[in-house]
């Protein structure tokens, strides 16, 4: 019976040893995911703060002249008040760029596609490759800032946005930006700007003397009170509907205009009769246009001035 007993003890202790031994290689496997977990975690927070100070960096250097920014690297920095909870914002160009949403979500990088039809695009171009899209949690002030070379088209539109500064974008031919609460768009710096959309906005003032490419103006449903574009020498569309015009400047120089809708302002007998004589009168353009309609001066203005120089009057 002694000797049974021994071998009983022996496979005991064994037993013990080997849970022992099972117990400490659980530990040491927890001890490694637990490791690997906050390694994970760890990359993960290093890589944001990377993103944001690379971003910050580029911002400070473009701010302070540190380096030409300006020349290599189209910044646009938006303010938006969000009385909605998602921000859509469409681009195209040829490179890659970063968009800092404003809040504490990741710094996301996109590559740009291009698109070859200016006037189809955005409005038929509605493929995922040109939306970039963020929700927020929460309605706030947030500043979205995109950093990347070659924008070339930017929509923005209906995103209550209150700021919109492109002024170092110099690549951008076209921007859309209607149905914002924008008082204010310096587009001093978007000399190769060919279209742009602005209406539905707070605009008061609307300065586009450096903008000599421009094609399509679209400044419908503002607060202007004034604009001149006289400089504009490659416009040929200009929809200035629903402000609060008493002057609209044009020249002989706009020589390829054809289509001018200015009803709903306040321009008056005189006002009116100035734009007439100063309608471009290009021969070659045989279908040119004008509206008039729901200005103070519409049915007393002298319509034969215009008519003479080949426009076609809309005024009723």
């Amino acid at each position: 019976m002694k000797a049974a007993a021994a071998p009983s003890r022996r496979l005991h202790a064994s037993g013990r040893v080997r849970g022992r031994q099972r117990r400490a290689e659980t530990n040491e496997t927890r001890e490694f995911e637990d490791e690997f977990i906050v390694y994970l975690i760890f990359c993960s927070i290093m890589k944001r703060l990377v993103f944001r100070i690379l971003a910050a960096v580029s911002v400070m250097m473009a701010t302070f002249g540190l380096a030409d920014i300006s020349a290599k690297t189209a910044i646009t920095k938006m303010t938006l008040t969000t009385t909605i909870d998602k921000v859509t914002i469409k681009m195209v160009g040829s490179s890659t760029v970063a968009i800092d949403w404003g809040d504490d979500s990741e710094v996301e990088t996109k590559v740009l596609q291009t698109y070859s039809n200016m006037w189809a695009w955005p409005t038929t171009a509605f493929s995922s490759e040109y939306f970039y899209t963020h929700s927020y949690s929460g309605y706030a002030s947030r500043i979205i800032t995109i950093s990347g070379e070659n924008i070339t088209h930017m929509a923005c539109f209906g995103n209550q946005l209150t700021i919109l500064d492109i002024s170092e974008n110099t690549e951008l031919t076209e921007l859309i930006c209607y149905e914002n609460q924008l008082t204010r768009l310096d587009l001093s710096n978007n000399t190769k700007l060919t279209r742009l959309v602005c209406g539905e906005n707070q605009l008061t003032n609307l300065d586009v003397s450096k903008n000599s490419v421009l094609t399509g103006l679209y400044c419908l449903d503002n607060k202007l009170t004034i604009l001149d574009v006289s400089k504009n020498t490659e416009l040929w569309y200009l929809n200035c509907k629903n402000n609060k015009l008493t002057s609209l400047v044009v020249s002989k120089n706009n020589t390829e205009m054809r289509t001018l809708e200015c009803d709903q302002n306040k321009l008056r007998i005189a006002a009116l009769n100035i734009l007439f004589e100063t309608l471009p009168d290009n021969a070659e353009i045989k279908a040119k246009g004008l509206s008039i309609t729901g200005n103070p001066g519409t049915n007393s203005c002298d319509l034969s001035i215009a008519k003479n120089n080949g426009w076609k009057i809309n005024y009723r």
